[in-house]
């Protein structure tokens, strides 16, 4: 599945229960229980809004909690990049995920 930003934006693929760059760089996994992603160190990056919007809610209960440590470290073939989304409608408390290096 693409994931864009609020912006419309490509900005992660999700697989078989991992999160990946645009170019497939591994940057976390899905926690099915809470329907979060969380980053390798197991820290909440966001969740899937709107169907297709990957925000990180301010207002999120595992803000700053840690998750679990995950073990999807292997990178996947890049995919094409889609075309741009619509631009998601501001909900006021959330902010677009940002992937540090």
């Amino acid at each position: 599945m693409f994931l864009y930003n609020s912006h419309g934006f490509h900005v992660a693929n999700f697989l078989n229960q991992s999160l990946y760059t645009p170019v497939g760089e591994c940057l976390g996994s899905y926690v099915s229980q809470l329907n979060i992603f969380v980053d390798l160190n197991g820290n909440y990056l966001g969740e899937v809004v709107e169907d297709h919007y990957l925000i990180s809610k301010m207002d999120s209960p595992y803000l700053n909690m840690k998750i679990g440590v995950t073990d999807h470290k292997v990178s996947i073939n890049a995919y094409a990049a889609p075309i741009l989304a619509n631009k998601l409608p501001s909900l006021g408390f959330d902010r677009d995920v940002v992937f540090s290096s």
